[in-house]
């Protein structure tokens, strides 16, 4: 089973630029453009896996706030609502359960 890639197109929403990388029934993945100082808030009531692919990001939940540098991974649980600021004009993938 493998899912068809979407198309290339990017979309704003807010202060980032998102693209669909895959959808099927068990989870969608995007790859989500930041400019520096700029921050998106990820959707509530999922479990999110991000991946950095370029620059540097920051991880507010309201508690610790881990930065995570390109080839760096983090598991954001559902209950855990996170805001992700560029610290540098960043790209990364965010992959969830739909």
């Amino acid at each position: 089973f493998e899912p068809a890639l979407e198309p290339r197109d990017s979309v704003p929403r807010g202060d980032a630029c998102v693209r669909p990388v895959a959808k099927c029934p068990l989870f969608t993945v995007e790859q989500i453009n930041l400019g520096a100082g700029k921050s998106a808030q990820l959707p509530p009531q999922t479990m999110h896996i991000l991946g950095v692919i370029s620059g540097s990001v920051t991880l507010d939940s309201g508690g610790e706030k881990p930065t995570l540098q390109a080839g760096e991974f983090a598991l954001v649980p559902a209950s855990v609502a996170t805001q992700v600021k560029a610290d540098t004009d960043a790209s990364f993938l965010r992959a969830d359960t739909t």
